[in-house]
């Protein structure tokens, strides 16, 4: 009677451990699935704030060539004015 009380309690430890094995597996790759979610949120918010900085350059690029044109600076001006 001892020897299968300590057989089911073996075979209950062996599915146990399968069954954290698997839900480590399922927890890892449930971690690596957001982490490149999180990852090509990141990227994009990063692309959008570039175009947004280098679109606000260009602005107050264009603007800035606007009111000098014609300045009295000229070549010394560090906007190429057309």
């Amino acid at each position: 009677m001892a020897e299968a009380v300590s057989e089911v309690k073996r075979q209950a430890m062996s599915e146990l451990r399968a069954a954290v094995a698997e839900s480590e597996l399922k927890a890892s790759r449930l971690i690596a699935a957001e982490r490149a979610r999180l990852d090509a949120v990141v990227d994009e918010a990063r692309k959008q704030a570039v175009d947004e900085i280098l679109q606000s350059l260009r602005v107050t690029h264009d603007s800035s060539e606007v009111l000098i044109k014609g300045c009295i600076l000229g070549n010394h001006c560090i906007y190429s004015c057309p």
